[in-house]
């Protein structure tokens, strides 16, 4: 169902409210709403920027993920965001967290040479830091897209370079991700 401008503003002053469980209920249901609509939540996207730096993890996570399909639609996003993605990337409460970040940074960073440059040393460090942890094979897929994007070759090198070492020294489902994604940055 295709939401008005109207309850789409609604839901940016209940994102911005005192309270926080309308702040999470207004964020889940923008993302739902960025599933079907993302170009009527586009002209708030400042709002769910600003929202990244509330105190709730459900919030911020609800937040990155409808900004993970913004961005794919409008990479200039990216940047405005970075330093707050950046925050709940290493926040060291929330695994989901970490995936929703890892989201949004390889989905921006994919549309053009010049976001994935951007990502690309925060993506590079996310790698390093969760290489293991429980949302690490997930955060594999999310890379195997990214690394189809439209990259910059000093991108698409130092991502190489990374994923090598699991391709020729790892076995099993991290091994055939990281050779995957090899193969495609060799395309």
């Amino acid at each position: 169902m295709v939401k008005s401008n109207k309850y789409i503003k609604g839901l940016i002053e209940d994102l911005i409210s005192e309270s926080r469980r309308l702040r999470q209920n207004a964020a889940l249901e923008l993302n739902d709403c960025c599933v079907d609509s993302a170009s009527i939540v586009l002209p708030e996207s400042q709002a769910l920027i600003d929202a990244l730096d509330v105190p709730e993890t459900r919030t911020r996570w609800a937040v990155l993920e409808a900004l993970s399909k913004l961005v794919a639609q409008d990479a200039s996003l990216c940047e405005p965001a970075l330093a707050s993605v950046e925050n709940a990337l290493f926040d060291e409460t929330s695994g989901p967290l970490h995936l929703s970040s890892m989201r949004f940074l390889c989905n921006a960073g994919r549309q053009n040479p010049q976001t994935s440059d951007l990502v690309w040393p925060l993506i590079d460090e996310a790698i390093q830091c969760f290489h293991g942890d429980q949302e690490f094979p997930d955060m594999l897929t999310l890379l195997v897209d990214f690394s189809m994007g439209n990259l910059s070759d000093e991108t698409k090198k130092g991502f190489s370079e990374r994923m090598m070492f699991d391709a020729q020294n790892n076995r099993g489902y991290v091994q055939r991700k990281a050779q995957l994604i090899v193969d495609n940055l060799s395309k």
